[in-house]
């Protein structure tokens, strides 16, 4: 897989040869709060639902998001990137009900750890459909609109333990297919305003998963390479992992973000 991407990489340098191009990186704080339930089914027990509150997980979390990218093209109206974000979640609650994940039984009243955990690596293409007519003054890039494809890998782990009982962990890990559009519209010849919106749904096997993920933000262009972003970012999963123990999970990411 990493030779893969590497050689596609390489390929696209190549490319890049034949007009301008750029390479680049970026970091994103992003200031992200937690929404979301886990559900856990078997033959033999009713659905038991757990959300987040009841888990007593401190869902507030700052993230780090970094990316680096290729922009290549007459017009730069090409960008391949990869972006890598990772974050943990961990709860401690006393259980009210029973609960019955992956087979381990958690009694009434059970002092209860909770871990559930996001990696979340996404290569992808944005290629302008759209760009402006005409020239303009300032570092700020041209008006534009462009569609996005790509392949989004989620690594996804729940972790339950408590005294006496022991512990269970389920991870599943998925290739999502993204499809999406975004756009930006500038002012001057430093500001302008973005967003992105994508995501898809995969039903394979034993798993099935929905994805959507949304920006939106201004930026401000000191240079051509260097720029401060602010906005609000979403990211959302459904997924359901059917195998001996059937668990869904929602999930839900938001808040602002800053980044240079």
């Amino acid at each position: 897989m990493r030779t893969r991407i590497w050689a596609g990489f390489t390929i696209l340098g190549a490319l890049a040869s034949a007009g301008a191009a750029e390479f680049g990186a970026r970091l994103d704080y992003w200031q992200s709060d937690l929404s979301g339930d886990v559900k856990v089914e078997d033959e033999s027990i009713p659905a038991t639902k757990l959300t987040h509150s009841e888990l007593g997980m401190d869902t507030t979390e700052g993230i780090a998001v970094g990316e680096v990218f290729l922009r290549f093209g007459k017009a730069l109206e090409h960008r391949v990137s990869l972006r890598y974000f990772e974050q943990s979640y961990d709860g401690q609650s006393t259980l009210t009900r029973s609960v019955t994940f992956s087979n381990l039984t958690f009694p009434v009243t059970t002092p209860l750890s909770s871990r559930i955990a996001f990696k979340d690596l996404d290569l992808r293409y944005a290629g302008d459909f759209w760009q402006e007519a005409g020239n303009r003054t300032g570092p700020r890039r041209a008006d534009a609109i462009w569609g996005i494809a790509g392949i989004k890998t989620l690594d996804l782990g729940i972790e339950l333990s408590g005294p006496g009982v022991g512990s269970v962990k389920e991870s599943q890990t998925a290739p999502l297919p993204v499809l999406g559009l975004g756009g930006r519209w500038g002012w001057g010849g430093h500001f302008s305003l973005e967003a992105e919106a994508a995501g898809l749904a995969l039903d394979i096997s034993d798993i099935r998963a929905s994805f959507f993920e949304a920006l939106v933000g201004a930026r401000m262009d000191f240079t051509p390479n260097a720029a401060l972003s602010v906005g609000w970012r979403t990211w959302h999963l459904g997924a359901t992992f059917d195998s001996t123990t059937k668990v869904d999970i929602s999930a839900t990411l938001q808040g602002p973000y800053a980044g240079l």
